[in-house]
């Protein structure tokens, strides 16, 4: 019985505001792990350029990210009109 709830869990659709993020908080959008989320930006690293406001990305770093890097099909990217 808990496999048919996380299934559905992975089947519904995750609304993500183009917002700034830290790396853990990617980490869960993308569903992966540190080093694999690591490993996905490093060829994007010059583009993405560092981290900001401490430990996190700003919003257009994490519009290039989800520009550059796939994200999982059940995430939905809602851009916030300025």
């Amino acid at each position: 019985m808990s496999n048919q709830s996380s299934e559905s869990d992975s089947t519904k659709i995750k609304k993500v505001v183009v917002t700034s993020y830290s790396l853990k908080e990617l980490m869960g959008i993308y569903n992966v792990s540190k080093y694999k989320m690591l490993k996905k930006m490093k060829p994007y690293k010059n583009q993405i350029g560092e981290k900001h406001e401490g430990n996190s990305f700003d919003a257009e770093q994490i519009n290039l990210i989800f520009s550059l890097i796939r994200v999982p099909s059940n995430v939905q990217i809602i851009k916030v009109q300025e």
